[in-house]
């Protein structure tokens, strides 16, 4: 049995000749990744399966995926923490103008898709594999997303990987959802979540907090400036376009807050203050013409201590793993990333 027999075993697109079809299609393209759909095919014949697999109607991307994502969860089984890694992809289809069904992107005239994934790391930064993915176009610009629900916003795709990684990995495993500044949301960080699913978001707003559940509102910025340093660690900063890589010394602090529901919320009347913990950590020595690190950091999970503080920006550094997948998309850019070795478990 071949790796992609082995890997796509449970896969269901309830026809065996399109299930075969599907594994050559894998051996082939994997094969060869970096070459044209034409010189990947082992032979004309192949090459034509595959143009007729793409083709036909009757296969759904959610089949096609169903298993690998079910060998997925099969190697997180055992693992004890697994975090679940999410990231929105622009497929950029603007040079190609016979493409249909596309929608606008965030450049000016740009046309394409977008696509949301969650894939499965190990808490020591292992891929395992894709946990959910969910592809969509923008119908048209102007769109009042404010005056929509959560599940109907572009911003609900969040809570649904979320959700699907509950589903997918119940039970005695610990899934940790990381994402970067888009899913700073108050809805996904106040979301009643089943048990041992916990989450760890880069914050992009500067929220209202406080320091006990009868304090006063502070701007989270001033509460993390009053708090003393927790402690130093190196990082190392990979390389970029614009610098090489590096190793930086970094202070950390941390504090538990309460979140206050943000004002302009529709449902502010019916939502609550969520209890979280906040992670700060921050270069303390920037380089001339260089851009300070800089990473704010909350989570549902504990933090009382530095070793704990240091395993959630191990787990945070680990998000750049869906970006290197992704890298082969030429708009798409990440920020520094590193190989800093966490802490045990």
């Amino acid at each position: 049995m071949s790796w992609a027999e082995a890997e796509l075993e449970g896969t269901e697109l309830g026809d065996k000749r399109r299930e075969r079809r599907l594994v050559k299609i894998v051996e082939d393209l994997g094969s060869s990744p970096e070459s044209s759909v034409p010189l990947a095919s082992r032979d004309r014949a192949a090459l034509q399966g595959m143009y007729e697999f793409w083709s036909n109607r009757r296969i759904r991307a959610e089949g096609i995926l169903s298993g690998h994502i079910g060998s997925t969860v099969n190697r997180c089984d055992g693992r004890g923490v697994i975090l679940a890694i999410q990231d929105t992809t622009e497929l950029d289809y603007s040079g190609h103008r016979n493409k249909r069904g596309m929608g606008y992107l965030r450049g000016k005239g740009t046309q394409g898709a977008l696509l949301h994934s969650t894939i499965a790391v190990s808490w020591d930064g292992k891929p395992l594999g894709l946990l959910h993915q969910r592809m969509w176009v923008r119908e048209g610009r102007g769109t009042k997303e404010h005056r929509r629900g959560i599940g109907e916003k572009e911003s609900g795709r969040w809570i649904e990987g979320m959700e699907r990684s509950e589903e997918l990995l119940a039970g005695s495993t610990e899934v940790v959802t990381v994402a970067d500044r888009d899913a700073d949301l108050y809805e996904l960080l106040s979301r009643e979540r089943r048990e041992n699913s916990e989450y760890l978001i880069r914050l992009r707003h500067e929220r209202r907090v406080k320091e006990t559940e009868e304090g006063e509102w502070r701007r989270l910025g001033e509460v993390l400036r009053g708090q003393n340093r927790g402690g130093y660690f190196v990082l190392e900063l990979g390389r970029t376009p614009r610098a090489e890589a590096r190793a930086t010394r970094m202070w950390v602090t941390w504090v538990s807050v309460w979140l206050e529901v943000p004002s302009q919320h529709a449902r502010r009347e019916e939502m609550k203050p969520v209890r979280v913990q906040v992670v700060w950590a921050v270069e303390a020595e920037q380089w001339v013409g260089e851009e300070g690190v800089e990473w704010i950091l909350v989570t549902s999970l504990p933090v009382e201590s530095i070793e704990e503080a240091q395993r959630m920006l191990a787990w945070y550094r680990f998000r750049w793993l869906i970006e290197v997948n992704q890298s082969q998309y030429p708009y798409k850019r990440g920020r520094r990333g590193g190989t800093w070795e966490p802490p045990a478990k």
